[in-house]
């Protein structure tokens, strides 16, 4: 028998057959496995973010707020009355009750929250819920999404439709939940998914709103700041280039033949940065040595005494004789209390003597003083008598200025 026509061995197919089906049934198991590693990866951050939120408390936009309410008094008995008559239709505030609680507001949210009892009237639920979203309070939003496990499918359908105005951030994902998982209707046949998810897309939409108006908000700021900044850049431009210009003179120009403006050459000028000369005022100090007068002019005379000084004293020279014999000062900050000038300008003429000498070249003062009267001598002549001849007594008068001598000075000869 030729080997291609022989019949192919049974167990040989059954064999290859089972090995894919194992090989099938395993990738099975191993799909199977990974789903709900899956599944329970997302329960468990599902449970750990619900945790997470109940710990969190959001203040945006009104959320967590913490005000108090009162469960006490008139118009707390009188909101408990209104919510009762929700559900009765015989009682005479049954008509008005839902209008008067909005009115009433804040003071209205305990008796709604109580009202939200899964164990109480399903009617009541359902219209305190449908209240609280007219109220639109964000404080009713935690309550509210308490009430999304109510077993009654119709008061479910209420708060979602109150979560969609009051939610915040934990709400919307209380509502994705319902979405995802709650397949009932309400006695209508509206879907609670359904209702869910148009809360969802309510919501999702006022924040992308909210955060469009935000950066719309923050372009606009940017912008302004940026030709605020451009225009302080060019007023500091035109303050600067003002006060460059401030002592220049304006630069003479010529024009040439064919219209063309030439400015002139501008001449820098020399500042002259020699050491001063002789004759020009400034202020060299000094200090008394020796004691002594101080006066107007520059020679010992009887009447020319306009101040002392002691030794220690600062001055400041002013001016020299030609020969720096005398030197004409002004008392320094530094100096005794029985030191003064009592001339006009406070200045004077002391002797070289008196003082240290400057090392610096000080103006020269070339003052004519009057001439001193020179000593007189008188010689009378003899008288001839017929007595005994008596040697001629000659007397000689000599005619000099004595010094003025200050009692409150030393008995140190002055000059």
């Amino acid at each position: 028998m030729d080997q291609d026509t022989r019949p192919r061995d049974p167990r040989r197919g059954t064999t290859d057959r089972a090995n894919a089906e194992t090989s099938q049934s395993t990738q099975l198991r191993i799909r199977q496995r990974d789903l709900l590693k899956n599944r329970t990866t997302r329960a468990s951050a599902s449970s750990y973010l619900d945790k997470l939120l109940q710990t969190v408390t959001t203040t945006v936009s009104g959320y967590g707020q913490t005000a108090p309410i009162a469960t006490s008094g008139v118009v707390y008995d009188r909101c408990l009355t209104l919510v009762q008559s929700l559900g009765d239709p015989d009682s005479p505030a049954h008509i008005h009750a839902p209008e008067e609680l909005v009115s009433l507001g804040a003071a209205a949210l305990p008796a709604l929250f109580n009202a939200l009892n899964p164990d109480g009237p399903w009617l009541i639920a359902y219209r305190a819920a449908e209240i609280l979203g007219e109220i639109g309070d964000r404080r009713a939003a935690q309550p509210l999404i308490d009430a999304l496990s109510h077993p009654n499918s119709n008061v479910r359908w209420s708060v979602v439709r109150s979560l969609s105005v009051v939610g915040n951030t934990r709400a919307l994902f209380a509502l994705r939940k319902i979405a995802r998982d709650d397949r009932s209707k309400t006695t209508w046949g509206e879907s609670i998914a359904g209702v869910a998810q148009s809360a969802i897309d309510q919501m999702q939409g006022s924040n992308l709103f909210v955060k469009a108006m935000d950066i719309l908000k923050t372009a606009v700021s940017t912008v302004v700041l940026l030709l605020a900044l451009v225009l302080a850049w060019n007023v500091l431009e035109r303050v600067r280039s003002e006060v460059s210009t401030i002592g220049v003179k304006p630069t003479a120009t010529t024009t040439s033949e064919d219209g063309a403006i030439i400015p002139e050459p501008q001449i820098t000028p020399t500042v002259d940065t020699a050491a001063p000369t002789p004759g020009v005022a400034q202020t060299v100090p000094g200090m008394i040595i020796n004691p002594g007068n101080v006066r107007s002019q520059p020679a010992i005379q009887t009447n020319n005494v306009v101040g002392q000084v002691v030794d220690g004293d600062e001055i400041i020279y002013l001016a020299t004789t030609p020969d720096r014999t005398w030197f004409k000062i002004a008392l320094g900050a530094k100096r005794s209390a029985t030191s003064s000038i009592s001339s006009s300008d406070g200045a004077g003429w002391i002797n070289q003597s008196l003082v240290s000498a400057p090392d610096t070249a000080l103006p020269i003062e070339d003052i004519q003083l009057p001439t001193r009267i020179p000593a007189m001598t008188a010689t009378p002549e003899p008288t001839t008598v017929a007595e005994p001849t008596v040697a001629p007594i000659v007397e000689t008068a000599t005619l000099e200025v004595a010094p003025t001598v200050d009692p409150l000075l030393p008995a140190t000869p002055t000059p």
